[in-house]
């Protein structure tokens, strides 16, 4: 790491301006105005094994003289910071043993360091240049300062560069508009801006995930860019570039990029007679469609859909090609680079391996793999490090409900693949490593059967855990009735909560972990594949096919009974309480036009990185949720990131249709928000604090006590709605043309509805619920009422009742019944 700051200190003498090329450490890039608004700049990015990332920042300050300046920095990363002014330069260097440390703040999974120190200014400009470092699996970099004084902050400028025109092509840059990220055939692939400079061109690229230029269209006047038709380019990622050129169009004065992608949706095949119908539609897509519409790199976190093992989750197409026959077709390159990861012991791992097993348990019998091939899936597995327990050291997180799953599942197959084996890690046999996974595996499934999941009802861990559950029960003895019975009834639970708490295949429930991509677009949640697979509604774009051709080629068979719940039009409230170490109390109310679902009281004031509280879902894949960011970056190296996680927890308050978030200030707070896509819905109204929405039949308000506004810049303007008030209660009422009759009942009635404030909460007299009143710490009220919080029950609906902590779930629907014992 020390070469890597002193390799930093050779670029500093720069002063650079806005597009000005830079290298480091033998890349290239360009320097970029930042132009986020978070309190806590953060950049990050998910790596499998440790990496440095490295960030560069440069401004201008201006004291209004000379004076010494108290600083107070903030940062999870080495700090190298210059300070130059009137011929001196100052410098600074910053890591934990710094003498200049205060304290340690927490932040999500980790700790941010507090420097203060004290530096001269000098009158006029002063140049400060930051870089910041990091090295490990999560490389994210974090960083603030402040001062004990006034200063202006002036980003630098090409020297030629007119302020005021500069000025005005920023808030030209702040007018580009998205309608939506994810196109379809039928869509207009571009996108809308309201200002136009005359005197600057703008340039604008339809880019490849690649980066090669597909489309280049030149703006002088006008106000609508459309590159082609969804139905005119393939499947896959893209990226819009816009590209601002000065006068003589020749030197780029700014740019911005947008990411999107372009779909072809999954048409709905619902029926529990479809089934062995949608299996080989599974199959059939994942051989063709290896994993995210375009993924060109072996290791990258998509914004757009998510995945992060870039080519190797192509692994899922080969057993997709194996399950159909297509031997032929299998990619043998595909095979060894998977496995050289998985020997190379690197984070997830544990993921790939449950690829290796499958396609080594079926080629026991039909060897149809090329013999050099067999042998290093072979070494792969005996190599492994399944558990904590075993000697040496990897890069793979162990703790999280998933990975154990994955690991005791993939300890258990590979011990019984390879029963005399010596296993070179751990030096003992494969028979031991049977006994040992299969044991630590039947806790854990005992755990969810009484207890929930921890990871509950996460959109992409859901069909994680699918595929290591699937595999033991196929591979595990025929003899062995318990391990098997347990499995088959896991599977079942969790398909009983798909069935149950899915919205026409979208998973509209409150998460335990999940990542930006999967509560912004529906197509791309994992579950979205194994919805559509079981019960005919959802997406095959959601997940690399790990969980859906995993159940797709399994013996595994769906109890009829949870498809007719799946495809039930009844309005059900369930109530659930899931996770063994911090118990989350959900509530879900669906009905045939909309679902809103939330978790309850659930740690509010605390940082969640991955924790999604509420969502409500229509038709057309609509969906509203809210979060309170740290940053505006987005990606699994920053938890919580701009739409999943939350900085500060709000309390959320739900009774049936009508719903409260209540957020009070914390570390790092500057704003909540509100995920709404103006083109998913057919009409949109503003009431004063009232914004209301109608998607079909189903109808919204969401009123917020400090006001709401529509986001004016970034990838979401006009597809957020933002509250800067860090003490704020957002509210929420629902309803359908069933009940209210037109839209325009359902606007007056609940936008005349009395709302009295007060300074902890709000009492909301709803039109139809009654006066209902919330607090941060007041106990909530429905007409003068307690609104229980927490619940006895693991679950509790008119289809399913079973205690928390007793191990038996009863599953009634239409007389059939369905009994899991654990």
């Amino acid at each position: 790491m020390r070469e890597v700051v002193e390799e930093a200190r050779k670029i500093f003498p720069l002063s650079p301006f806005e597009g000005e090329k830079i290298s480091f450490m033998d890349e290239e890039s360009s320097w970029v105005l930042v132009r986020n608004r978070e309190r806590l700049f953060s950049w990050g990015r998910y790596n499998f094994s440790n990496h440095v990332c490295s960030v560069f920042l440069f401004t201008t300050l201006f004291p209004t003289r000379s004076k010494i300046v108290r600083f107070e920095l903030l940062t999870g990363a080495w700090v190298l910071m210059f300070l130059e002014g009137k011929g001196q330069r100052q410098c600074f260097f910053f890591n934990e043993e710094s003498y200049a440390l205060k304290e340690r703040v927490r932040l999500g999974y980790g700790y941010l360091s507090k420097y203060e120190f004290e530096a001269k200014l000098g009158e006029g400009s002063n140049a400060l240049f930051v870089s910041l470092f990091r090295m490990g699996r999560t490389s994210a970099v974090n960083f603030s300062m402040k001062c004990d004084t006034d200063l202006e902050i002036v980003v630098p400028f090409r020297g030629d560069m007119d302020v005021g025109l500069r000025e005005r092509i920023e808030e030209e840059v702040n007018s580009v508009r998205l309608d939506r990220d994810v196109f379809y055939p039928c869509h207009e692939i571009g996108f809308s801006i309201d200002k136009i400079v005359p005197s600057v061109t703008l340039k604008a690229q339809l880019l490849s995930l690649k980066g090669e230029l597909l489309k280049e269209v030149s703006l002088e006047r006008g106000k609508k860019v459309v590159f082609c038709r969804g139905e005119d380019i393939p499947d896959g990622e893209y990226q819009f570039r816009l590209i601002w050129l000065d006068k003589n169009r020749k030197q780029e004065v700014t740019n911005t990029s947008f990411n999107i992608a372009k779909i072809t949706p999954t048409e709905d095949l619902v029926g529990f007679d479809f089934l062995e119908r949608r299996k080989y539609m599974t199959l059939e897509h994942f051989s063709k469609n290896p994993q995210s519409p375009n993924f060109l790199y072996k290791e990258l976190w998509s914004p757009i859909t998510g995945y992060i093992l870039g080519e190797r989750e192509k692994i899922w197409s080969q057993v997709a090609k194996y399950a159909l026959g297509l031997y032929s077709q299998i990619d043998n390159e595909v095979i060894v680079d998977v496995c050289e990861f998985i020997l190379n012991k690197k984070d997830c791992s544990e993921f790939l391996l449950q690829a290796i097993l499958r396609l080594m348990y079926w080629d026991r019998e039909k060897q149809r793999l090329e013999p050099e091939v067999r042998e290093i899936m072979k070494k792969a597995i005996l190599n492994f490090r399944f558990w904590v327990d075993e000697p040496g050291e990897s890069l793979m997180h162990m703790g999280s409900e998933n990975h154990r799953v994955l690991l005791h599942a993939a300890e258990f197959l590979a011990g019984q693949l390879f029963p005399d084996k010596v296993f070179y890690n751990s030096g003992q046999d494969g028979l031991f490593h049977a006994l040992k996974g299969r044991t630590y595996l039947i806790e854990w499934l005992r755990q969810r059967g009484k207890f929930g999941f921890d990871e509950w009802n996460s959109n992409c861990y859901y069909t994680v855990n699918v595929a290591p559950l699937v595999n033991v029960y196929d591979f595990a003895p025929q003899e062995d009735l318990i391990l098997r019975q347990l499995v088959k009834q896991v599977l079942d639970f969790m398909f009983f909560i798909l069935a149950e708490d899915s919205f026409h295949g979208v998973f509209g429930t409150p998460c335990g972990r999940t990542y930006s991509p999967y509560v912004k677009y529906p197509d791309f949640q994992y579950t979205g594949s194994l919805c559509w697979l079981l019960y005919g509604e959802g997406s095959l774009w959601g997940g690399s096919g790990m969980g859906a051709v995993s159940l797709a080629t399994s013996k595994y068979e769906l109890p009829r009974i949870l498809a007719d719940i799946a495809a039930s039009s009844e309005i059900v409230e369930s109530r659930q309480r899931q996770g063994f170490e911090d118990p989350a109390n959900i509530v879900v109310y669906r009905t045939p036009e909309y679902m809103l679902s939330s978790v309850l009281d659930y740690s509010k004031g605390v940082c969640a990185p991955q924790t999604h509280v509420a969502q409500i879902t229509f038709k057309n894949k609509a969906v509203v949720f809210w979060s309170s960011p740290y940053s505006s970056s987005e990606g699994a190296g920053v938890r919580p990131d701009y739409w999943s996680g939350n900085v500060v927890l709000p309390r959320v308050i739900q009774y049936r249709n009508v719903l409260a978030l209540i957020w009070r200030r914390g570390n790092f707070f500057w704003m909540s928000h509100c995920f709404l896509e103006p083109s998913k819905f057919d009409e949109i109204r503003r009431e004063g604090r009232w914004l209301f929405a109608r998607a079909g039949k189903g109808y919204v308000g969401i009123f917020s006590k400090k006001g709401l506004s529509f986001a004016e810049k970034g990838q979401y303007a006009g597809r957020e709605i933002v509250c800067y008030d860090p003490d704020n209660v957002w509210l929420v009422e629902c309803g359908c043309e069933s009940e209210w009759g037109s839209f325009e009942n359902f606007v007056n009635g609940v936008s005349l509805s009395k709302i009295i404030e007060g300074d902890e909460g709000l009492t909301y007299h709803s039109p139809s619920i009654g006066e209902f009143s919330v607090g941060w710490k007041k106990d909530p009220t429905l007409n003068g009422k307690p609104i229980k919080l927490n619940s006895p029950y693991l679950i509790k609906s008119s289809w399913a009742r079973s205690l928390f902590g007793r191990g038996l779930i009863a599953i009634r629907h239409q007389g059939k019944r369905l009994e899991l014992r654990f």
